[in-house]
């Protein structure tokens, strides 16, 4: 599944993921697997807690932005699309 279907990058330009194209990535994952948005949100969850509750080091830097609390599957999508999306483009 590509979240950036349609979409075309030009030099010099940055790609942001928002959170609405996040609940839409969820949404299409459920009912490509054919299961609810609750589930897949569930299941998300549950990998992120977990995650959460074992960082390490090397994570320290992501984990520590959300001040002690753990990021919604949605929040997680956006966060972690901007941190690969700084690595893939140069700004």
């Amino acid at each position: 599944m590509n979240v950036f279907d349609n979409t075309t990058i030009r030099k010099g330009e940055f790609i942001t993921m928002k959170k609405s194209k996040a609940m839409k990535a969820i949404e299409r994952i459920a009912l490509q697997e054919g299961v609810s948005v609750a589930e897949v949100r569930a299941d998300m969850q549950a990998a992120i807690d977990n995650a959460y509750e074992n960082r390490t080091e090397s994570t320290a830097d992501f984990w520590g932005k959300w001040r002690g609390r753990k990021p919604t599957p949605e929040e997680f999508i956006v966060s972690a699309s901007k941190e690969i999306l700084s690595k893939i483009f140069v700004k």
